[in-house]
């Protein structure tokens, strides 16, 4: 049975450890991009709700700025009330729950074009 030298040892142990660092290395990658593509998926996926809500509320129809417009003056009239926001929550949720998926909504609120 032979003997390996102090230098085989070592070169061994150096090895191991190189093959040990690469698959740390390895897992920190992996896991790195998958916490990247899970931001990415949860990122659409808030998009497309957001997308969703807008055509639910019966703006599908609305070029973007008529719908940025709209919005900037909703956070301007509420603000940091959380009251208010609280009031729209409800109201959304009332919309959602009572509206079947597919139909047309017709704002009661709408003035006829002059």
């Amino acid at each position: 049975m032979s003997r390996r030298t102090l230098e085989e040892r070592i070169a061994s142990a150096a090895r191991d450890l190189g093959q040990l660092e690469a698959r740390r290395l390895f897992k920190d990658l992996t896991r790195g991009a998958r916490a990247k593509a899970k931001a990415r998926r949860l990122e659409l996926r808030r998009r497309f709700e957001l997308g969703g809500a807008v055509i639910a509320a019966g703006c599908g129809d609305w070029l973007v700025p008529e719908i940025v417009g709209l919005l900037l003056d909703g956070v301007e009239r509420i603000g940091d009330s959380p009251t208010q926001r609280l009031g729209m929550k409800q109201r959304g949720e009332q919309h959602r729950l009572s509206k079947p998926s597919g139909s047309k909504r017709v704002s009661s609120t709408a003035t006829p074009e002059q």
